[in-house]
């Protein structure tokens, strides 16, 4: 693919990320689309095919930018981890697990629900979205496992339902609503987690 069909088709793809993120995957049309990002609609049937595999396509961009933030912080703590640097080891997991709690808490405003939403209905988005997730999984288990063997987390945890407990009702909260759920502060839940994890908690707070 040459480059300006390159520029072209991620300009499509652009428009319908952003119309997603502002409405649910059902209600976005070509037209639309078209619309938003001032093409003709068969310039889209030409690079993409149907709307289907642009949505999916469209689903899958949306996921990236809004992970963007979090997919940093495992980097960094993986740099911070290959140093030996234990403080900046910790203070990336720390944002990090703010951040994806606050993220949970912005529900509608940060796109999360219509992600995920959009994912569930979409064959296509929703394999390529396991595929994510069971990639960043794999990343933040060798992660904390290789922090066991520096000393640096407890050894006794559960790496795995740690993770999976955290991931499940960050993303989770984003669907409760007003519950009383969505009231708990991030740094309360940063607190709780680096608690049951960190060897040296108590001496650093």
């Amino acid at each position: 693919m040459d480059s300006e069909k390159l520029e072209m088709r991620r300009h499509i793809l652009s428009a319908a990320a952003r119309l997603l993120a502002e409405s649910s995957h059902d209600k976005v049309r070509v037209s639309d689309v078209a619309e938003a990002a001032y093409v003709a609609a068969p310039t889209i049937y030409y690079h993409f095919g149907s709307l289907n595999r642009l949505m999916a396509e469209a689903q899958d961009l949306l996921y990236q930018q809004i992970s963007a933030p979090l997919k940093e912080s495992l980097a960094l703590a993986e740099l911070a981890l290959a140093n030996r640097d234990a403080e900046t080891f910790w203070d990336v997991i720390g944002s990090h697990l703010v951040s994806a709690w606050e993220s949970g808490q912005r529900g509608q405003e940060s796109g999360v629900v219509k992600v995920f939403t959009g994912v569930l209905t979409s064959a296509d988005a929703k394999s390529k979205f396991d595929q994510m997730i069971d990639e960043t999984f794999v990343r933040w288990a060798e992660l904390i496992n290789r922090g066991k063997d520096l000393g640096w987390v407890v050894e006794s945890a559960d790496t795995e339902a740690l993770i999976a407990i955290f991931w499940s009702s960050s993303v989770g909260q984003a669907f409760l609503g007003g519950a009383n759920m969505h009231a708990i502060v991030a740094e309360r839940v940063r607190d709780a987690f680096l608690q049951m994890v960190r060897t040296d908690y108590s001496r650093t707070n």
